[in-house]
């Protein structure tokens, strides 16, 4: 929320016949200053849900993949978007067919996630439902996510509430993320769509339904061809 401080000054000069004058306000005098949250992580950095080293974190599965994923953080789950496809050693299949759906839901008050990928085109396609209950809780995820990781979802978070559509709030409880690099991308306002490494990615904020609000994501694998 944006948070607005107003200086006024106000002269007032009496004159023996009674009366006063008034200084106006200039937009000098108006001073808008940005809503800043922050959160201080309580764990290490080895410890992290997304750059460290967490037994029960998905992240560690995938970590070093050329692919594109995308977190649920109150869910603490991870999935990836298959854009492309590998085996459980990390390697890359090609030889793969067709394209597959997978959906994962969050509870009755949750939202839900469905990934269809077409990996042999370097296609993927998600449809996110964000549900009443999955506002990013940021107080929860100072127990998983080191400082920087924790700022970066802060500032995610900060740029929703400050873009000034408190409808899309539940939009910050999704993220991608660039399993090689481990950089996270907000799915939130005010943004609609990045260039990571060989990746086009875009997507939209629907106008909700009864299934939630939907945040149509469109991944494509853009590599350089060599000509």
């Amino acid at each position: 929320m944006k948070q607005k401080t107003i200086s006024l000054a106000v002269i007032s000069v009496c004159l023996l016949i009674g009366g006063c004058a008034n200084v106006g306000i200039s937009e000098d005098d108006i001073s808008i200053e940005e809503g800043s949250i922050q959160k201080e992580s309580t764990i290490s950095p080895d410890q992290c849900f997304v750059c460290g080293d967490m037994t029960r974190s998905l992240m560690s599965y995938y970590s070093g993949r050329d692919s594109i994923g995308i977190i649920h953080w109150n869910n603490q789950s991870v999935f990836d978007t298959e854009v492309r496809l590998y085996n459980d050693d990390g390697n890359e299949l090609f030889d793969t067919d067709g394209s597959s759906t997978r959906h994962n839901s969050f509870g009755d008050s949750g939202g839900s996630i469905t990934i269809r990928g077409t990996p042999e085109r370097g296609f993927s396609s998600v449809s996110v439902y964000a549900g009443e209950d999955d506002e990013a809780d940021l107080d929860q995820l100072s127990d998983v996510l080191c400082q920087d990781c924790l700022d970066e979802v802060c500032g995610f978070y900060e740029d929703e509430v400050n873009s000034g559509d408190e409808e899309n709030i539940s939009s910050t409880g999704y993220c991608l993320v660039d399993f090689e690099e481990k950089q996270l991308y907000t799915l939130s306002d005010p943004y609609r769509g990045y260039f990571i490494r060989d990746y086009r990615i875009r997507y939209d904020i629907e106008p909700e339904t009864e299934e939630g609000r939907r945040i149509q994501i469109d991944i494509v694998y853009v590599p350089i061809r060599d000509i």
